[in-house]
């Protein structure tokens, strides 16, 4: 059984990427390209707010050189109260004060309390030390970098007594990367596993990975043995990507990986999409209008360089990367369709589809709709591959047939 605290900076059961509230909402002022202003007006505020509630307020206060317990007051003047989402760890050495719903009577034997944050920490109960992940420091030289989801064991009795106040010593020195919301959970749960419940969310996207492997077999084998050696590359090189992307996706719920790596795992997944996305241009445009390719990847690799610049959170970069192949992609297919070019129109409708998903729900679609969506177009693509491979056999057949009677008649005829 698992207990959720009001203090959970996501606002939901699953784990986020780094994705979270910020301060700076309103990008939509500073965009001058007319698709990236609807894209990021409309969507951004919607993943950020819908990811980080102020479900609970927390004392926070810096900590002083040579402070090595909880201050006994979190009134002093450099202090503040924030909601969770909004405290920032990252280049900081903090206390945390906050107090942590009661446990449900029907309470398993265990107890714990979840830190999913790319932090080391202290777990302070009633002034004393109780638990540790990593150690804290004031700097990079003197901080242990602690893991980036664990479960620190509690004493339900001495919580009781400390009527589920808590106080976490933490700082973040060691990341490469700025992250907008970098505390994505403190909770109290029943298991001390959070490796096995965080793989229990990324599970619907895993299944996907076989059908990746799949495709990325078939289409290579068939680039291998096909004259036009593009078209097969690409679908090999997006079956690869995607099959990546995952792997690194569902990395959280299966490594118990220090905090730093998070970073690394997030550039990873941003990298994979962001490729993902340019091949999907590079696909539909060569099938569709090939003498707009170059132009076609200029502009989507420039659309893609002003998201990377106008926004801070990671899952909405990566959503936008998709987002964006897939509308510069739909535009080459819809050019198809108006040619009546063959394939053209289940083309248009597959990727109408994936653009809608990544609007309707951008969070929902880089853990798990992206993956399926993906799956399906491969197995799609594998049925008209191997339909139109027959279709080419048949031909070449016919072909030999009547070339075998002309030459029969010739013979006949000499």
């Amino acid at each position: 059984m698992r207990f959720v605290s009001h203090l959970s900076a996501n606002g939901a059961v699953g784990p986020v990427n780094g994705a979270g509230a910020t301060a700076r909402r309103p990008y939509h002022r500073h965009m001058t390209r007319p698709i990236l202003l609807l894209m990021l007006w409309w969507w951004l505020p919607t993943v950020g707010w819908a990811q980080a509630r102020p479900d609970g307020l927390v004392d926070v206060c810096p900590v002083r050189a040579a402070e090595s317990v909880p201050p006994a007051q979190f009134d002093r003047p450099d202090c503040e109260r924030l909601p969770l989402y909004r405290v920032d760890p990252q280049g900081r050495h903090l206390w945390l004060r906050m107090q942590l719903q009661p446990e449900a009577p029907e309470s398993t034997d265990y107890l714990g309390l979840l830190i999913a944050a790319k932090a080391s920490s202290e777990l302070y109960i009633g002034g004393e030390l109780v638990g540790r992940n990593g150690l804290p420091g004031a700097d990079a030289r003197s901080e242990i970098a602690g893991r980036m989801d664990v479960v620190l064991p509690l004493d339900r009795a001495r919580l009781r007594a400390a009527d589920h106040a808590i106080v976490l010593r933490m700082s973040s020195q060691q990341g490469w990367l700025q992250l907008v919301g970098p505390i994505h959970a403190i909770e109290l749960v029943g298991s001390p596993d959070v490796q096995n419940q965080t793989l229990r969310y990324y599970l619907p996207s895993l299944l996907p990975l076989g059908v990746f492997l799949l495709a990325a077999f078939y289409f290579g084998s068939l680039m291998l043995r096909s004259e036009r050696k593009l078209a097969p590359a690409l679908l090999t090189a997006l079956a690869l990507l995607a099959a990546l992307q995952l792997l690194l996706e569902v990395s959280r719920g299966v490594l118990a990986y220090a905090y730093p790596m998070h970073d690394l795992r997030l550039l990873g997944i941003l990298g994979c999409a962001g490729a993902f996305g340019l091949g999907l241009v590079a696909l539909l445009t060569h099938l569709y209008a090939p003498r707009r390719l170059a132009p076609a990847l200029v502009l989507a690799a420039l659309a893609m360089a002003t998201v990377l610049a106008l926004t801070g959170a990671m899952d909405s970069r990566t959503a936008l990367m998709l987002l964006i192949g897939s509308l510069f992609a739909l535009a080459a297919a819809l050019l198809g369709v108006r040619r009546g070019a063959r394939g053209a129109r289940a083309y248009a409708a597959g990727l109408a589809l994936f653009a809608l998903a990544d609007v309707v729900d951008p969070s929902g679609f880089i853990d798990y709709g992206f993956y399926w969506l993906v799956a399906l177009l491969m197995v799609g693509l594998m049925v008209l591959q191997a339909a139109a491979y027959s279709r080419e056999r048949r031909l070449q057949l016919e072909q030999r047939v009547r070339a075998d009677r002309l030459q029969r008649a010739l013979e006949q005829v000499q």
